[in-house]
C-alpha cells in the first residue's frame, strides 16, 4: 500500500495533538508577554513624542534636536509595529491545520482503497514531490508535512524516554 509509511494510530495522533496544544499554549503565553512589552514601549514613545513637541513649542529644544529625536522614535515605532504583527500569530488555526493533516494521514489508506482509478491517480500528487522508478522499485519523496510524518513513523522508539505527552513533533 503506497500510504503505509504515513499511517498513524489514533493514540499517536492524540499524543501529537496534546504535545502541539502544550507547545502552542507556551507560545501564546510568551507572545502575550512580548505584546505587552511592545505596547508599553509604544505608549512610552508616544508620550516622549508629545512632550518633545511641547518642549519645541516652548523653546526648550531646537528644531534640529526635535527632528532628530522624532525620526529616531518613528523608526522604533515602525519596528515595534512590525514586531507586534509578527508576534500575534493565531495558534488555533495552526493547531487545526495540524490536526487535519494528521487525520488525513490516517484516512489516506482507506480513501485510496475505496477510490476509483481516476481518484487513485490524484492521491499520490497530494503526497509525493518526487518519484523515481528504478527497475521494479518505486522510490518516492513525500511532500511536507507528510515527509515529517513518514520520518517519525519509521522511528522505532517514537517517544524515546520522554512521556508521550512531551514528545516533540
Amino acid at each position: 500500500m503506497p500510504f503505509a509509511a504515513i499511517s498513524i494510530s489514533d493514540k499517536y495522533v492524540s499524543e501529537i495533538c496534546v504535545s502541539l496544544e502544550r507547545s502552542f499554549k507556551r507560545n501564546t503565553e510568551t507572545d502575550s508577554r512580548e505584546l505587552a512589552r511592545i505596547s508599553n514601549r509604544l505608549t512610552q514613545l508616544q508620550k516622549w513624542k508629545e512632550q518633545s513637541s511641547i518642549d519645541k513649542l516652548e523653546g526648550e529644544i531646537n528644531e534640529d534636536h526635535w527632528l532628530s529625536m522624532n525620526e529616531k522614535w518613528d523608526m522604533e515605532i515602525e519596528r515595534l509595529h512590525s514586531n507586534h504583527s509578527a508576534n500575534s500569530g493565531d495558534y488555533r488555526l495552526q493547531l487545526t491545520a495540524a490536526r487535519e493533516i494528521l487525520e488525513l494521514s490516517q484516512l489516506l489508506p482507506s480513501l485510496y482503497n475505496k477510490a476509483n482509478l481516476e481518484e487513485k491517480s490524484r492521491l499520490p500528487d497530494l503526497l509525493y514531490s518526487n518519484s523515481q522508478l528504478n527497475g521494479r522499485t518505486l522510490y518516492t519523496t513525500y511532500k511536507k508535512p507528510f515527509s515529517f510524518i513518514a520520518k517519525r513513523a519509521r522511528t522505532k522508539n517514537k517517544l524515546g524516554d520522554r512521556e508521550s505527552s512531551e514528545a516533540p513533533f
